[in-house]
């Protein structure tokens, strides 16, 4: 039997308003996005996959340039492309996961607002922000990559 979820803890009071308990649901949904681009991102072996594309895009535009007769520009605008595409599940992980933590500090515990109650917060929120423009440098750098290829 699995174990009932634990409810969020309330934004204001104790008493629970209507727009208590929406803003508990819309951390829930965000959570709950969270936890499913974060599986999607790390199913298995696709990590070493995106870092494989990764160097492999690099290498094939590098090649192009030194007019090697085996050298494929098509290949080289596709590997960029599947890059790009095996970079979209970590952005939008990245981006739910800025979105849950910073809902998360805006409910209360114990009368107290998260913000408040633990030290670290904003280096934690700058964190997931840069992790944030990390991932969409990553994300347009290869389909800017796959364009200038065109």
């Amino acid at each position: 039997m699995p174990a009932p979820k634990e409810m969020l803890p309330t934004p204001y009071a104790e008493a629970t308003l209507g727009d208590d308990r929406a803003f508990s649901k819309r951390v829930e949904r965000i959570d709950s996005q969270r936890r499913f681009w974060t599986w999607v991102s790390t199913i298995r072996y696709t990590p070493s996959i995106r870092f494989w594309f990764s160097i492999a895009g690099p290498t094939s535009a590098g090649v192009i340039l030194t007019n090697w007769e085996y050298s494929s520009l098509q290949l080289a605008i596709a590997i960029f492309a599947v890059n790009f595409l095996l970079l979209i599940p970590p952005n939008i992980s990245s981006v739910f996961a800025r979105m849950s933590a910073r809902h998360r500090l805006q409910l209360r515990i114990g009368g107290f607002k998260s913000k408040e109650a633990y030290p670290g917060v904003e280096r934690i929120l700058n964190t997931l922000h840069e992790r944030v423009l990390r991932e969409r440098v990553r994300l347009f750098s290869s389909l800017l990559a796959a364009l200038s290829l065109f």
